[in-house]
């Protein structure tokens, strides 16, 4: 099977994540769109966790009013990281 041996290693990653025939240029632009979600997401996440961290320094009494806000950051990030990994399958299956 010389085809299977040709493959690079993108071709392959593309067909184990979709299951069918992906090209190099749209697996490419994949890792690069999952790598600014992923900086997107630290850039969420730290913002967060730094803020609280100042705020509660601030304000000990204000604990529960920080955690809440940190769990509808936490479902914001969910959101971003779901729609950024959607993005990505798209990006290789159409």
């Amino acid at each position: 099977n010389a085809s299977a041996q040709d493959e690079s290693a993108l071709a392959k990653l593309g067909q184990s994540i979709v299951g069918k025939d992906v090209g190099e240029i749209r697996v490419a632009v994949a890792l690069i769109l999952f790598v600014i979600v992923l900086i997107a997401e630290g850039g969420i996440i730290y913002g967060a966790v730094s803020s609280s961290i100042i705020a509660l320094g601030r304000n000990p009494m204000a604990r529960k009013i920080i955690r809440r806000e940190m769990i509808q950051v936490s479902f914001v990030a969910l959101a971003v990281l779901l729609a950024g990994l959607g993005a990505v399958y798209a990006v290789l299956w159409f």
